[in-house]
């Protein structure tokens, strides 16, 4: 039997055109799916009255917590375009959807993503090493309650130079555009809207055969139609992802931990017209994999985030457990 399975895969990745897909269905638990902030009042400037006035925020002092659905699928397709060097023309598509049962329904949340282009290796490193260059066009859109909340377009370019057995290095820059609509739950969405910029550097090792660190380094920019929603900010993230044999079988386990910062180019006037807002979210999770059969896997996975802010309406935190079967065909 594992002999045929090894045949099977070496057949696979010797194809011209490969296609693979993952399919992920589960429950997940949000500690406060509302993301409500702790504070039970918001001070609200008043050019009227020169000052602050102190306005409840009508929701709950602690965030709501709920039980949600999630259903998602990745696809990728690989078609060799057979080239003196490595060369293949690469595509990804993914859809997420998320259903809340306690929490109105504007914040369901549903995602779709897509990205292509050739990868093609333009230099030789060393005795094995090889650098790649992958142009691609992107496309992004993101929904609230089946409504659409923004459409993302954008090409981006992906160096990555690979110097096996253990390092892999990879940069990647993004220029698009987020175009935002307003809705009832989310008035002001449209005043977000405006051009994006992402870079990426991020640097793998492997230490075992099994085990591999990454680690990566990310600035962003995004423009908006009033300044004080205008935003640029670094980030950080390291993860670790490891296979643990216990006996025959097998658990793969990784683990993340970053922090992002987000820094607004004006204050806004409405909330405080003299102090510019700026975030800083920390953020880390884990997950185990335990492999049924070749192709089904049950996944269990932590995440977390704390999110602070010098505008008391922003800070929030959020603890989440999910679980569920991943299907790989």
């Amino acid at each position: 039997m594992r002999a045929r399975e090894i045949v099977a895969q070496a057949e696979r990745g010797a194809a011209r055109s490969l296609f693979e897909v993952s399919i992920f269905a589960g429950v997940r638990w949000d500690s406060n799916a509302n993301g409500v902030t702790p504070a039970g009042t918001v001070p609200i400037y008043t050019p009227v009255q020169g000052g602050f006035l102190v306005l409840p925020t009508q929701l709950p002092a602690t965030g709501q917590e709920s039980w949600s659905s999630i259903l998602g699928a990745r696809a990728y397709h690989r078609y060799d375009l057979e080239l003196q060097r490595e060369a293949a023309w690469e595509t990804n598509a993914s859809v997420f959807d998320q259903r809340f049962a306690s929490i109105p329904r504007g914040y369901d949340l549903s995602v779709a993503t897509l990205d292509t282009g050739p990868r093609i290796g333009v230099a030789e490193v060393g005795e094995n090493g090889l650098l790649s260059l992958r142009p691609a066009v992107r496309l992004g859109w993101i929904g609230y309650a089946d409504s659409t909340y923004s459409w993302q377009y954008g090409a981006g370019l992906t160096a990555e130079l690979r110097l096996p057995p253990r390092w892999t290095l990879e940069l990647t820059g993004t220029l698009g555009f987020g175009n935002y609509l307003n809705s009832d739950f989310r008035p002001t969405a449209r005043l977000y809207t405006g051009s994006e910029m992402i870079l990426n550097a991020s640097v793998g090792y492997a230490i075992t055969p099994t085990t591999r660190v990454t680690g990566s380094v990310s600035y962003f920019e995004g423009d908006a139609r009033v300044d004080y929603y205008a935003r640029s900010g670094f980030g950080g993230f390291l993860g670790l992802q490891s296979a643990i044999p216990i006996g025959d079988y097998t658990i793969g386990a990784s683990a993340r931990f970053g922090v992002r910062q987000a820094r607004y180019q004006a204050p806004d006037p409405t909330l405080d017209p003299f102090t510019k807002r700026q975030d800083t979210r920390w953020e880390g999770g884990a997950t185990l994999v335990f492999p049924v059969s070749r192709s089904i896997a049950i996944t269990v996975e932590y995440d977390a985030f704390d999110q602070r802010s010098n505008y008391e309406i922003y800070r929030f935190d959020n603890h989440a457990f999910m679980a569920g079967v991943r299907l790989s065909l």
